[in-house]
């Protein structure tokens, strides 16, 4: 066993997940017949697990979840949800989040929007990925605020950086021009670069008449032009997102993925779909329950 004053300085050093391992092998028998590099092996697999949940509880403290407790290991499968086990998957795996893609969730009041979209973060947060969970309402008023004590173009730029930005609860109440204003400048930051999720009752399609204003309207909203009925397709992510823009054959109509239109890249990146997750049919929506 080490001295007090060698286990101080290894925590004076920020090596707090040693000191556990060498006090864990101090009581261990089976430590003792390992030789040195095993047992240095050992201590610094534990040190970087000890770092790595740190820095998960650190991510998902940060996030500020509505539903701490949501995650992907805890989806109901069951048929009537008409959830695609491969999509989720493929969300999961997070190469949306590598990709800068982003993600709508649509469906009616009380489907389970808020508890998949913090399954989705939780998820992102435990693979390394910074996030902030936020109701749109919320954040406009955030953002009015800052506008008032001259943090606006500071907090815009802390939003730029977050790896998932959540946006739950978009377009249950009437948008103003200071409100549209401010989703564009949030969202303009972060497409190519970062990703987001939003949830809305309303259908994408129908964004562009909630806006209330084309010009606008236009901007926000090239990204999320959803694919016509025969372009939907469940699964099969980044795969389906080609050079030329290759759309899928129909499988359902539960989930689907949505590509942007063909336009000019910008600054040599090409503008990343937006994948929308269409919470089931309307007759069979108000019978989703999610469990957690």
């Amino acid at each position: 066993m080490l001295s007090e004053h060698t286990l101080t300085q290894l925590r004076s050093l920020r090596l707090d997940g040693m000191v556990r391992a060498i006090e864990e092998q101090a009581i261990s028998t089976a430590a003792t017949a390992l030789g040195f590099d095993e047992r240095l092996t050992l201590l610094v697999q534990h040190e970087m697990a000890w770092r790595d949940e740190r820095r998960v509880q650190r991510l998902l403290k940060a996030a500020k979840l509505k539903v701490g407790a949501a995650c992907v290991e805890d989806i109901n499968w069951r048929t009537s949800r008409s959830l695609d086990r491969s999509l989720v998957a493929a969300l999961a795996g997070g190469d949306w989040l590598r990709n800068a893609q982003n993600l709508t969730i649509t469906g009616m009041t009380g489907c389970g929007k808020t508890w998949l979209a913090c399954a989705l973060a939780h998820q992102a947060a435990r693979s390394g990925f910074s996030v902030l969970y936020t109701r749109a309402s919320r954040l406009f008023d955030e953002l009015q605020v800052s506008r008032g004590d001259a943090s606006f173009a500071r907090r815009l730029a802390q939003l730029a950086k977050l790896d998932l930005l959540v946006i739950d609860d978009f377009a249950i109440a009437p948008m103003g021009a200071a409100q549209r204003n401010d989703l564009l400048e949030v969202l303009d930051d972060r497409v190519g670069t970062r990703s987001t999720l939003i949830t809305s009752q309303l259908p994408v399609k129908t964004w562009h008449t909630y806006l209330d204003d084309p010009t606008l309207a236009d901007a926000i909203l090239v990204p999320h032009r959803p694919l016509q009925p025969q372009d939907r397709a469940q699964g099969r992510l980044a795969a389906r997102y080609q050079a030329r823009h290759v759309m899928p054959t129909p499988t359902s109509r539960a989930l689907h993925t949505t590509y942007p239109p063909r336009r000019p890249c910008v600054a040599g990146r090409r503008q990343p779909p937006w994948i929308s997750l269409h919470r089931a049919p309307p007759q069979i929506a108000s019978r989703l329950s999610v469990s957690g």
